[in-house]
């Protein structure tokens, strides 16, 4: 039998690209919840502006504008789809981070250097970081929202 398999000790490298496998996958769901939330987000205010500048004579309209508690009950739902998006955007990306620190300090080869466009791409993504770039989009939505709904 292998020397290398009677310990049944795995690669480096093999779980180095499970890691980064890993590590992909939570970048794109990253991206999957920021399209689907800001999609859900976006047809809330479309249906809202439709109901009440469209159909303004319509009870539905009347309610959405007049009836507190159906403005509560609007904003509470627009709030908890709102911040459930930004929890699980943040979720992801701290497990993103984990991983990430974890293969550069113990995975990654020390002979290994960034280019300069590398280094100076990581220095602009110090300071815009995606993330939270979607995180801003999902709250300025949230504003749109609650806005479009205190105004008569």
């Amino acid at each position: 039998m292998n020397k290398k398999y009677e310990n049944n000790e795995i690669s480096k490298q093999t779980i180095y690209s499970e890691l980064c496998i890993e590590m992909r996958r939570h970048r794109d769901y990253q991206l999957e919840i920021s399209k689907w939330y800001t999609t859900v987000l976006l047809g809330i205010i479309g249906a809202i502006l439709t109901i009440k500048f469209t159909y303004s004579e319509s009870a539905l309209a009347k309610a959405i504008s007049n009836i507190f508690w159906v403005k509560l009950t609007i904003i509470g739902v627009v709030t908890v789809i709102c911040f459930t998006g930004i929890y699980s955007i943040l979720y992801s990306h701290w497990r993103y981070t984990g991983i990430k620190e974890y293969v550069y300090k113990h995975l990654e080869p020390k002979w290994r250097k960034l280019s300069k466009g590398e280094e100076d791409l990581n220095k602009i993504m110090k300071i815009i970081k995606p993330h939270l770039c979607i995180l801003f989009t999902l709250f300025l939505l949230m504003a749109a929202i609650l806005i479009i709904i205190i105004i008569k």
